[in-house]
């Protein structure tokens, strides 16, 4: 099931939360759900108590966030969204005006919205704290680091907004479509590694990544996972040849990148032209967006030789 559909079974009725239990990979960890304070509250990813109620009034101010108002609300309780609003939902926030984060704090604040969701910025407290004296409440998602931590923040976001059983259902679905991706798993799984030239650079995911994500989704091997400690690596040529994949991940026009700077020519996995290019809104998601990625992978996958 698409991305796209995926709005439309959240705000139907009807459906039990058990569907989640009876979904659930065998000897898989449920992702945690955000702790409760009773039943008034939630707790954010700073630990801070965020009240649970049927908030009339939110902005996004990430592309995370701004998925989860597009799935979980109304688009008429939605105020403002982040200027990199994308995804198979963005449609649901046409017309919402862009704001470029917390630095857009004074038209942020002429919006005088009820409750703010963000994910975590260095130095932006003195701005959280503006937030908090005009009484606005802050929910903070904390780091975009790959699927499960998105599925926490449905739970976060759906509990907060006082509709658990929207994130229950969305999670369900999500969970479903990532099932379906492991039956469809290569075997044995190749080991893949995800490669992104910017410039002379050369950076890539591994464990703590949604990178690193897209490829377990897939079925496939992480070629950096327990080799290297950064969930975000900047590689070389020569480590890269050291983790030897067999299977090169990018995004659109990557591979011709690749092949220009010095030793990634000789990779035997472009020799053998093992190498797969995503669309760029679908390698960039760090959202629902990475079962998107993950079948595309698998349909390009398919196709290689």
């Amino acid at each position: 099931m698409h991305a796209l559909n995926l709005a439309l079974f959240v705000l139907a009725l009807g459906a039990s939360a058990l569907a989640v239990l009876r979904l659930s990979e065998p000897g898989r960890a449920r992702p945690p759900a955000p702790t409760a304070h009773g039943s008034a509250s939630v707790s954010d990813a700073r630990g801070r108590a965020v009240p649970v109620r049927r908030w009339q009034r939110l902005v996004s101010l990430d592309l995370v966030s701004d998925e989860l108002l597009a799935l979980l609300v109304e688009p008429e309780r939605i105020l403002a969204v982040s200027r990199w609003a994308q995804g198979p939902e963005s449609w649901r926030l046409a017309g919402k005006p862009r704001l470029a984060g917390l630095g857009d704090l004074e038209a942020l604040l002429r919006l005088a919205p009820d409750l703010v969701l963000i994910s975590s910025f260095g130095g932006d407290d003195d701005r959280l704290a503006r937030l908090q004296e005009a009484g606005i409440v802050v929910c903070d998602l904390g780091p975009a680091t790959g699927y499960d931590a998105f599925l926490a923040n449905v739970r976060r976001v759906a509990s907060a907004i006082a509709a658990p059983e929207r994130g229950e259902r969305l999670v369900a679905i999500l969970e479903a479509r990532r099932q379906a991706l492991a039956a469809r798993a290569p075997r044995p799984p190749p080991r893949a590694l995800v490669l992104i030239p910017i410039g002379d650079e050369v950076y890539g995911g591994s464990v703590g990544s949604s990178f690193h994500d897209l490829l377990r989704c897939a079925g496939l091997a992480d070629a950096a996972a327990g080799q290297l400690r950064e969930p975000w690596p900047r590689y070389t040529a020569e480590i890269v040849h050291r983790l030897a994949p067999e299977l090169i991940v990018t995004r659109a026009g990557g591979g011709r990148l690749l092949e220009r700077l010095p030793g990634y020519r000789e990779l035997p996995a472009l020799r053998a032209q093992r190498l797969v290019e995503l669309p760029e809104e679908l390698f960039d998601s760090p959202g629902s967006g990475i079962l998107d990625a993950a079948e595309r992978l698998q349909e390009l996958l398919r196709a290689l030789p």
